[in-house]
């Protein structure tokens, strides 16, 4: 079809900004189907997961790319975020490790119903990343006082699927 399908303005995800076209963004997932790269596929496959994740009411859900430099874990996160926006690392819906220990949580929420990245796992230490992925599972984050001290101001929460990369095996970075 050559009509333009578009989410309404308040049903977009939070984190997702217009970039590139339609037409952009098919030629990618061809190239990645055809490239017989397997996270390349599964990435382009995974920005659609969040949606039905989300629309089921369903707990959120990680998958982990590892193993050695230059095998594609990063351009496997670009192709998920890219069906929703802008794929550059560090913006859009692709996080980095090489943050504070909260801010993924604004990234989660900014995502909820439409999934997000981190890549680079290797830029925190083994227990953060364990602390993170429990954080993930748990749908929201850290309840957190207001700044008068008289109640708790609103969890940010989400629902979504959450692509990490790591050049060691979950297992071995939380150990």
């Amino acid at each position: 079809s050559d009509h333009a399908a578009e989410l309404a303005p308040a049903m977009r995800p939070k984190g997702a900004e217009i970039t590139g076209t339609l037409a952009g963004w098919t030629d990618a997932v061809k190239a990645a189907f055809a490239s017989g790269v397997l996270q390349w596929q599964v990435g382009a496959l995974a920005g659609f997961v969040s949606p039905i994740i989300d629309l089921c009411g369903l707990p959120s859900r990680m998958l982990a790319y590892t193993g050695p430099p230059g095998r594609g874990k990063s351009t496997a996160h670009m192709l998920q975020n890219s069906a929703w926006g802008d794929a550059t690392p560090k913006r859009g819906l692709c996080g980095s490790f090489d943050v504070t220990a909260g801010a993924p949580e604004v990234l989660l929420a900014r995502a909820s119903g439409a999934g997000c990245s981190f890549d680079e796992a290797h830029l925190i230490k083994g227990t953060e990343f364990q602390t993170f992925m429990y954080k993930v599972a748990s749908d929201a984050g850290r309840d957190r006082m207001t700044t008068d001290a008289t109640g708790l101001r609103d969890t940010r929460a989400w629902r979504l699927f959450v692509t990490l990369s790591s050049e060691q095996s979950v297992a071995a970075k939380i150990r």
